[in-house]
């Protein structure tokens, strides 16, 4: 009796376990779509060219983390325009934001995909009245993202980190962009 009470237990004990191996398994293939998914999100939204990073971190040349305002520091692609900008609450600057603010036309864009690590990677030379920048995105799942920017001495003393939005839901704040005389 005691040895068929063991065997009955013993069996509902693995069909137990069988039933929440199941459930992992389900669980990872969850995550895996839900990962899928939010990458073909990210691709049609660089696909579409109307979005703005939003940075939450400015990070300098040391590499410190500086926690920025989302509605100041920004790069926004339209189109084939883009603007990119950094300020902050206190002082005025030149932007009327604390910082810099460059727009100009987007001359060259190229988009690299990882299928098997789901990130994206963009490369965009844009001409400012102030100068040629260089910018190089790196995207990965959620829609994060670091960005730096090649070409202009204030804009190249912070790397971007944040999230990209659609242009459409940004609530970005547009300083004075600067020209060259």
């Amino acid at each position: 009796m005691k040895n068929l009470i063991f065997v009955l237990l013993l069996l509902i004990s693995g069909t137990g376990l069988f039933a929440q191996e199941k459930t992992k398994e389900e669980q990872k293939k969850d995550k895996e779509a839900i990962k899928v998914q939010q990458f073909n999100e990210t691709k049609a939204l660089l696909d579409s060219r109307k979005f703005v990073l939003e940075a939450d971190y400015l990070i300098d040349k040391s590499g410190k983390r500086i926690s920025a305002d989302q509605s100041l520091n920004f790069i926004m692609i339209d189109s084939t325009q883009a603007m990119l900008q950094n300020g902050k609450t206190a002082g005025q600057g030149a932007n009327g934001v604390g910082g810099v603010s460059l727009s100009g036309n987007i001359n060259s864009w190229k988009v690299e995909t990882n299928e098997k690590k789901k990130t994206l990677n963009l490369q965009m030379n844009v001409l400012t009245d102030n100068g040629f920048l260089t910018v190089f995105m790196n995207i990965s799942i959620g829609h994060n993202t670091q960005a730096s920017v090649n070409g202009n001495q204030w804009l190249e003393m912070y790397r971007y980190e944040g999230r990209l939005v659609p242009l459409e839901e940004s609530g970005v704040y547009k300083g004075r962009t600067l020209f060259r005389n």
